[in-house]
């Protein structure tokens, strides 16, 4: 048996502590005082970053670099579902701590709610991936079950809200981001009570209350009362069959 060079062990270990922090991706193998990394990089900077890294440990006479590139994924993918037993991401992340990074910010937006993912790793990820995952992230927060799917630099919507409320604040973001999204299917929440709409006469103008089932009726009819009518109508689902909101 042969015992093992205790410079060699000892370069690789620092090797694979250095890399870790940044360059996790990096695997290393030691040669005597030569090291050699492997492995399937983010980019080209990650890999003379993980070059650079382990060239300036003391003691390191070669560095062969032998690492790869991660696949190129077009469309690029992610995506996060909710349902009473935690969230799923599935879809790629442009690098390990990229992943992590996502993984670990939803999870912090939504506490209490395991986070599990099968997310695979590659390059072609949209410069605006991180705030596409939080805006979807932000909507998950306001439904009860659903999720949200990211292809390219667009986002698609889909579930059902908890509430009248969060349907409202749900919707309100969605028209400001614009062409972002590239589908809205968010159901309204079930409404409270009896499924109702009632018109009030008051002196300084009409007052709207009960239920509708879309914001476009909810305008419409906003509109027709008057600029002075008091809009208190909540969007939910519902309604009765007979009831033709057109």
């Amino acid at each position: 048996w042969f015992e093992t060079d205790p410079v060699e062990t000892d370069l690789a270990g620092k090797a694979r502590d250095v890399l870790a922090s940044g360059q996790p991706f990096a695997k290393v193998i030691a040669d005597g005082r030569d090291l050699t990394l492997e492995g399937a990089a983010p980019n080209e900077d990650a890999q003379e970053k993980a070059i650079a890294a382990v060239s300036r440990l003391r003691g390191v006479r070669i560095v062969t670099n032998k690492m790869g590139l991660l696949p190129i994924e077009d469309p690029y993918r992610f995506s996060a579902e909710k349902n009473d037993t935690g969230i799923k991401l599935t879809g790629f992340a442009p690098g390990v701590l990229a992943r992590e990074k996502l993984k670990s910010s939803i999870g912090a937006a939504l506490p209490g709610i395991e986070v599990t993912d099968t997310v695979a790793l590659a390059r072609g990820a949209p410069e605006n991936l991180n705030d596409l995952v939080a805006f979807g992230t932000k909507q998950l927060g306001r439904m009860g079950e659903g999720g949200f799917a990211i292809v390219g630099n667009t986002i698609a919507l889909s579930g059902s809200a908890l509430s009248a409320e969060d349907y409202a604040a749900l919707a309100m973001d969605v028209e400001a981001a614009g062409e972002m999204i590239s589908e809205f299917n968010v159901a309204p929440p079930q409404a409270d009570g009896p499924y109702v709409f009632q018109v009030k006469q008051q002196p300084d103008g009409m007052v709207l209350s009960g239920y509708v089932s879309s914001f476009d009726m909810r305008k419409v009819l906003s509109d027709a009362a008057g600029d002075n009518a008091d809009n208190q109508i909540k969007v939910a689902s519902g309604s009765p069959e007979a009831v033709d909101w057109d």
